[in-house]
């Protein structure tokens, strides 16, 4: 990724081509497992349909897997891990994240999909759904993403399920407030 100007951020970056995204070629006909690698500095991966390989890199990445199986591994630094209502289906999909880290500042950002909950209560309620679908197995946990009758799975290689119950508040961001 080149370099931005000035007060300008990849998150910047990520929202003008969610609130745009009529200009960008999104055609589904071709959805095909990408092999994305952003390197060093702050990257965003979008990898669409399909069962993609996202690797950041070093720095602030943002990575968004898009429908299929991802394999997502942020890299060095706080990575922000991308889930939008598009990713949640009626037959679910697991992404697998390789390599989160709650001491590096990784999140995962569902703020697509919850966005519009605003009332404590509610956030609370989805906070808790999310933390009695967490999975322990052996190193390995997984999260379940529900959303009217739609979800997704995310799996956590290396995290174990109390880690991420014990931080869930931190590092899942269900809106922008």
């Amino acid at each position: 990724m080149g370099e931005l100007e000035a007060n300008v951020y990849p998150r910047d970056l990520f929202e003008y081509i969610e609130e745009n995204v009529a200009e960008f070629n999104l055609s589904t006909e071709n959805d095909k497992g990408d092999d994305l690698d952003g390197g060093t500095g702050d990257d965003i991966l979008f990898g669409q349909g399909g069962d993609d390989i996202l690797v950041g890199g070093a720095g602030n990445d943002l990575l968004v897997g898009g429908l299929g199986e991802d394999m997502l591994t942020g890299g060095a630094d706080a990575d922000t891990f991308i889930w939008t209502e598009a990713d949640l289906t009626d037959s679910p999909e697991t992404d697998t994240i390789t390599d989160f880290s709650i001491n590096e500042g990784d999140t995962i950002d569902l703020s697509d999909i919850f966005g519009d909950v605003t009332d404590q209560n509610e956030i609370d309620a989805i906070l808790q759904n999310i933390e009695d679908s967490v999975q322990d197995n052996a190193g390995t946990s997984s999260i379940t993403v529900e959303k009217d009758s739609k979800s997704v799975t995310i799996e956590f290689e290396g995290v174990s399920g109390s880690e991420l119950i014990n931080n869930l508040d931190t590092i899942v961001n269900l809106n922008d407030t």
